[in-house]
């Protein structure tokens, strides 16, 4: 019974029966609110139910208490939502789509107010007839059609420019392609610096250039971890971009600023039946925030385009028993999922993909993340770093982390004890875990494939590593450092010449019933003891000289239907590959066709 309608509390005011209360309000549920913008009824004044529905879910999160639930019906509600109530054990507030239903919660808006460029607009551009522009009051810093991010314009296209000559952290040269006669002509320009060494990069709207020497003058150096040193010519390169004189095809877009706001450019890849671009740009900071806040269920829900976080705890906690599942998070700046020192969190049955980095749960307590797929996040899929006690992750597939600032599927620092990381398939990431100041770990029972540096790396004291498969990794398939290793069970097959495991601390390192195997055809140091004091290439010589392997195998796994070899590509050199030439860490032989 919904004692908020007033034809409720009418009905108790006149004295009639709570029997009669109940016939006539068949069909309400106590505690439940709903929320149908596209309803014809829907107020933010209104009571909050099916026939006068709220109109923002914002409103619904200013009128909960403890126990009830917001039934949110289909549609792209453009808002930021702040949960400042609070349920309680036993009484959870829970914001839900309605069942069957699609409910987008987006921090973006669409842009409306196209005009056509003019050919004074285009400053030369050939293309300004299929160019489209727009004055905003602020200034976006991307744009989508749909889920696919518009490219700012850039010189080249696709790769990237080697400066010929550099001075110190700030002044680079190009007399391959810097060759302009006009000391203005890359003014409006932005120089978009690759700091190769930590797969970085940095833009820079402040500069000069000098035409009679070819080089640019950076107001801040290249990055911000350039060394004392400098630039590296052999290894950093950059590209310019954001000038309309480039836009030069579909998907592209550009801004000059104008005031407080910005003039934006684009060529989009469609228009609508009455030539309208759907165009829309993140706008507002996160898209849920809930600053410790207990006992809070989101359930369902499509959460994206923020410019910072989509699910938010902002800078307080801890907070308990949050559950976010089945819920989409996508395309947020900053992290998918950010909780603060989360306290028997559950994050469970989430599809979490192409955020900054998917899930952020810093000093989370006694806490599970389950059944998730978090895949093509730009950094790491999922951080649970200082302090972390008690995390279990399982049954998760985590994919495809690799494009900037070492990016890994998991990762954890400081101070972090009884971690579980069980039945997971973790592919393809620049590392697939990268840990540190780790206590009784368990990895077991997971798929390990697809790195492109060292696959496990495992910094700490009191790891147990069993029934694991790791295979086809880049440097090494391990980096174990610390004490207290328990390595069983586990198939570790990198598919190419380098150790499978280091020791550091023989008298607490214990690896047994483990299948070793490099490649088919390929003999070398299969175990190291420290920093190569001694190696082992052969199963009797590990059993010998580490006393390791007593019923362990090295072997072919004989996998059906895998790659044989596996090798990944130069990382100092990568910006040099191209669709018909790559560089590689080592060499390849017959291994590839």
């Amino acid at each position: 019974m919904n004692m908020r309608d007033p034809i409720v509390r009418n009905l108790v005011s006149g004295g009639v029966s709570l029997l009669a209360i109940c016939l006539v309000l068949c069909g309400l549920v106590s505690g439940d609110y709903v929320v149908d913008q596209s309803h014809p009824q829907a107020s933010d004044d209104g009571h909050g139910t099916a026939e006068k529905p709220f109109k923002t879910i914002s409103q619904a999160a200013k009128s909960v208490k403890a126990g009830d639930t917001v039934i949110i019906k289909a549609g792209t509600y453009r808002e930021s939502v702040r949960v400042r109530r609070a349920g309680e054990k036993g009484k959870l507030i829970t914001f839900k789509a309605a069942e069957g239903q699609r409910v987008v919660v987006t921090a973006a808006d669409r842009l409306t107010g196209w005009k056509k460029c003019t050919k004074e607009d285009a400053q030369g551009n050939p293309n300004y007839d299929k160019i489209l522009k727009v004055e905003l009051d602020w200034t976006p810093t991307a744009l989508y059609e749909g889920t696919k991010k518009m490219v700012v314009a850039r010189e080249p296209n696709a790769g990237w420019w080697q400066p010929t000559a550099v001075e110190g952290r700030n002044v680079f040269a190009d007399s391959a392609h810097l060759t302009q006669k006009d000391k203005d002509a890359w003014t409006g320009w932005t120089v978009v610096a690759l700091y190769q060494a930590g797969g970085g990069m940095t833009r820079h709207t402040d500069f000069t250039f000098d035409p009679a020497t070819h080089r640019i003058t950076l107001a801040k150096p290249w990055s911000s971890y350039t060394p004392p040193t400098g630039i590296d010519a052999k290894r950093d390169r950059y590209f310019m971009e954001n000038h309309i004189s480039t836009l030069d095809g579909p998907g592209q877009w550009v801004f000059v600023p104008a005031g407080s706001g910005a003039r934006v450019f684009a060529w989009p890849a469609k228009l609508t039946a009455k030539g309208e671009p759907m165009i829309e740009a993140p706008r507002r900071n996160f898209v849920f925030e809930f600053q410790g806040q207990p006992f809070l269920v989101f359930d369902g829900l499509e959460v994206c385009f923020s410019t910072n976080h989509g699910f938010s705890t902002g800078n307080t906690g801890p907070h308990t028993d949050v559950t976010i599942q089945n819920c989409y998070i996508h395309h947020n700046t900053g992290y998918g999922i950010e909780l603060r020192g989360p306290q028997r969190a559950l994050i469970r049955r989430n599809i979490v993909h192409r955020n900054t980095v998917g899930i952020v749960m810093g000093g989370s307590v006694d806490s599970r993340v389950e059944e998730n797929d978090i895949g093509w996040n730009s950094g790491d899929g999922l951080d649970a770093p200082v302090g972390t006690r008690n995390l279990r992750i399982a049954r998760n597939y985590i994919h495809d982390h690799f494009l900037w600032g070492h990016p890994d599927n998991i990762q954890f620092w400081t101070d972090c004890e009884g971690i579980v990381i069980q039945d997971n398939v973790l592919w393809n990431a620049g590392q697939t875990m990268m840990s540190e100041g780790m206590r009784n770990t368990r990895v077991i029972g997971n798929l390990i494939c697809g790195s492109h540096a060292v696959a496990l790396i495992c910094g700490g004291d009191g790891w147990e590593i069993r029934n694991n498969t790791v295979c086809a990794t880049g440097l090494q398939p391990t980096g174990f450092n610390g004490k207290g290793f328990t390595v069983k069970n586990n198939l570790i097959v990198p598919l190419h010449a380098g150790p499978v495991y280091g020791i550091q601390d023989p008298e607490t390192f214990k690896a047994d019933h483990n299948l070793l195997w490099l490649a088919p055809d390929l003999a070398g140091t299969l175990v190291v003891l420290g920093r190569w004091k001694d190696t082992a290439g052969t199963l009797a010589a590990i059993r010998e000289k580490m006393k390791q392997e007593a019923h362990g195998l090295v072997a072919d796994p004989q996998f059906v239907n895998a790659p044989k070899f596996y090798i990944t590509t130069f990382y100092q050199r990568v910006a040099e590959c191209t669709t018909t030439k790559f560089y590689t860490w080592g060499k390849f032989g017959g291994n590839i066709a």
